[in-house]
């Protein structure tokens, strides 16, 4: 490690911190919602200061990734009897090139410049975060010229801003997310393989990107989006088919009674959670209760704030929902897809892909890897637990007066690079 590097305090960051914070990273107790990433990671052992050594149970290609550690500061927060209460997490100690200045929680977070950082003080002075009580908010200080910079604008109101805001350009970076709809695989209804399916010809994707996201973004096929390398494109998604969408639900079973479809004497309803306070999904999850009700299907939205809609996903009390996942650098999908991950709100099971994904986990030779991934992708898109809506493009707004941003960034994450910006004596505020 490096022995130049400092929290803000002035103590010395060092190997004991790296290994204080994986013990607590495994730890059942504090939760770490990411534990399942460091599975391969057999022990951690301190050296000495600034030598930590990682040990793993297997090779796989991941591994320097996975040992990159962010450390927190163990002479703060060992004597923490729990850290989710603690008040670390709103009064951090961090060692990076800007320091917490102010934090009022849920409208900004102030930082200026570390001038300790060990790569140098950054040139900015003062940076601020502040969140938009909603998007008229939002939309009236881009026009007053106050922002200089507005990652993940909301695609629902492009066209309240384009040609309209002065001293702003639009970037628009691939998406590296997908937006899906979830079905609750406990119920009886969804059971069937051709049931889900149906589900997915009968909404209309097109029409979603089309007059939701105005164009920005494309359908998707899969688990996987086209940003990462195991993407595949061969994987054409089910075209919208209402017709199919009712063809499949016959052949599932059901039966079309006075316009509604049944089995039995249980009417075909959906209950479809949604986050309130999010624009682009309550209207995606608008035009998708339009689209099942058109076939038949008894289908209802049902808006709930995000602590409501999490806990309700985690108890898995629920019938259906629609969230969006992001995909990182490394391609590790046991979280989400395997039998028994956290984040498998669905409950779905498949030995076949639980094996898949432990395989591609470890693999060295992406040739090999890509050829696993593929059959990964297949499985689902064909078992079709979720049914995946759209990979939304990321539009990003910029000042035209900041400098150091790299619009040629893959990933569109220019919150990252902070660090190397800056602006001109003119266009300081």
């Amino acid at each position: 490690m490096r022995k130049d590097v400092k929290w803000w305090d002035g103590t010395p960051v060092t190997a004991h911190d790296v290994k204080f914070t994986y013990d607590k990273m495994i730890d059942p107790d504090v939760g770490y919602p990411h534990r399942a990433s460091l599975r391969y990671i057999e022990s951690v052992e301190v050296i000495d200061d600034y030598t930590v050594k990682f040990t793993f149970k297997k090779v796989y290609a991941d591994g320097l990734l996975d040992s990159g550690i962010m450390p927190i500061p163990k002479h703060i927060l060992e004597n923490e009897k729990d850290l989710r209460t603690s008040e670390f997490n709103t009064e951090p100690i961090g060692n990076g090139p800007f320091r917490l200045k102010k934090w009022v929680e849920g409208k900004y977070i102030e930082l200026v410049a570390n001038p300790d950082f060990y790569l140098g003080r950054p040139p900015l002075d003062r940076i601020v975060f502040w969140f938009a009580p909603n998007a008229e908010a939002l939309i009236y200080e881009m026009k007053k010229n106050r922002l200089d910079l507005v990652p993940d604008f909301p695609h629902t109101y492009i066209k309240e801003v384009t040609g309209k805001v002065k001293d702003m350009k639009l970037i628009e970076f691939p998406g590296n997310s997908y937006t899906y709809i979830g079905w609750n695989l406990k119920n009886d209804k969804y059971k069937s393989k051709e049931t889900r399916q149906a589900l997915l010809y009968a909404v209309n994707r097109e029409k979603i990107i089309k007059n939701i996201l105005h164009g920005y973004g494309e359908v998707s096929n899969g688990p996987l989006t086209p940003s990462t390398w195991a993407f595949d494109s061969e994987l054409k998604p089910l075209p919208y088919d209402p017709k199919k969408a009712e063809e499949l639900l016959k052949q599932a079973g059901w039966k079309k009674k006075q316009g509604r479809w049944v089995k039995g004497k249980k009417i075909f309803s959906v209950e479809l959670l949604v986050e309130k306070d999010d624009p682009v999904k309550m209207a995606v999850g608008k035009s998708v209760v339009k689209d099942l009700n058109a076939i038949g299907i008894k289908a209802k939205l049902v808006p709930v704030d995000v602590f409501t809609l999490l806990q309700k996903l985690l108890q898995r009390k629920f019938d259906a929902y629609i969230l969006s996942w992001t995909m990182e650098d490394r391609i590790d999908p046991a979280g989400v897809w395997s039998s028994n991950g956290m984040y498998n709100f669905v409950s779905y099971k498949n030995p076949t892909v639980d094996s898949l994904i432990e395989h591609g986990t470890v693999v060295l030779d992406r040739r090999e890897g890509k050829d696993i991934w593929k059959e990964f992708q297949r499985i689902i898109a064909e078992d079709a637990p979720y049914a995946f809506l759209f990979v939304p493009h990321k539009l990003t707004f910029v000042s035209i007066f900041l400098q150091g941003a790299d619009e040629k960034d893959k990933r569109g994450n220019l919150i990252a690079a902070l660090d190397r910006y800056w602006l001109p004596q003119t266009a300081r505020k």
